[in-house]
């Protein structure tokens, strides 16, 4: 992302996000692995944020968090909905080398589900209907 047009692609796939199917997180998680490796820079935070409902196909991920922790990309999990799987996004962030993120259930923002989670203090809500 580093030209504003390619700030700006990526702001309209961000909007193209619609619900609906089911969730294959492995296959999601190692696209987003895929993106950051390929902008990958050893001087700065290369980082993969995981929105999700956290329920799907998970089989693996811990172990590929891990894997990609060692190879220096960390993961950020931020839990979406009333019924995510919470274990699972707590354990991934920790598994990737972050803090667990935040959860957004209907309108309002849960308390960070860390102690540590500072790191999310510059997010502001997005308009959640």
């Amino acid at each position: 992302m580093n030209t504003a047009a390619n700030r700006e692609k990526f702001k309209k796939a961000v909007r193209r996000i619609t619900i609906g199917g089911g969730t294959n997180l492995v296959s999601g998680l190692t696209l987003g692995y895929k993106e950051v490796s390929s902008n990958y820079n050893g001087k700065y935070v290369n980082r993969v944020l995981f929105l999700t409902d956290g329920m799907g196909t998970s089989t693996g991920i811990l172990d590929m968090a891990q894997r990609q922790r060692n190879r220096g990309i960390n993961v950020s999990t931020i839990g979406v909905g009333t019924g995510f799987d919470l274990r699972l996004m707590r354990d991934l962030a920790e598994n990737g080398g972050a803090a667990p993120g935040l959860s957004l259930t209907g309108r309002r923002w849960k308390k960070p589900l860390a102690a540590s989670s500072t790191e999310w203090s510059f997010l502001l809500p997005m308009t959640c209907t």
